[in-house]
């Protein structure tokens, strides 16, 4: 396996099974929860979000289409408005919980097999940056922006959890 992509796949699998532990046990009514005077989204359209955001960094890399358009996971997600940002549209969709479950694995193994496919010319692939600025590689894209956006995701999740009286991270 490539080098880069193997460091990155070990990252992206890490990081696919805390986000795991940390949804698995999400009831629909904890996955829709409104901190009370705060400004968070709500813990599915969090997850929504990261998995969509995984979803397009992925094809972006490897120059495929998106999972959510393939309908590979056969499940209803809620996505209606795909982007990248969480916007008020983005915020007033209805969520399923399950078949965001269900896209998550579909995208997670997509991930994981284009990373155990590709090459040093696909880690080298340029892309648009996504905070602007110069171009970067998939290796740097992926590494710095896709496994830290899902980290970082994971975590608000666990927080959204935790101020519901839930366990948050399940360690």
């Amino acid at each position: 396996m490539e080098p880069r992509a193997a460091v990155l796949k070990s990252s992206f699998d890490l990081a696919h099974m805390v986000f795991n532990a940390v949804v698995s046990d999400l009831a629909p009514e904890h996955a829709v929860y409104d901190l009370p005077g705060g400004t968070v989204p709500r813990p599915a359209a969090v997850i929504a979000h990261l998995l969509f955001g995984e979803d397009m960094m992925v094809s972006q890399a490897s120059a495929g289409g998106l999972v959510l358009e393939s309908g590979a996971f056969g499940v209803p997600t809620g996505i209606s408005a795909p982007q990248p940002s969480m916007t008020p549209e983005w915020l007033a969709q209805t969520f399923d919980i399950d078949g965001l479950r269900a896209y998550a694995a579909a995208v997670f193994a997509r991930t994981s097999e284009f990373l155990e496919s590709a090459d040093a010319a696909a880690m080298d692939r340029r892309l648009p940056s996504p905070i602007g600025g110069p171009e970067v590689s998939a290796a740097e894209y992926l590494g710095g922006f896709g496994v830290v956006h899902v980290a970082q995701h994971t975590g608000e999740i666990s927080a959204l959890k935790g101020a519901q009286g839930l366990k948050g991270l399940p360690f």
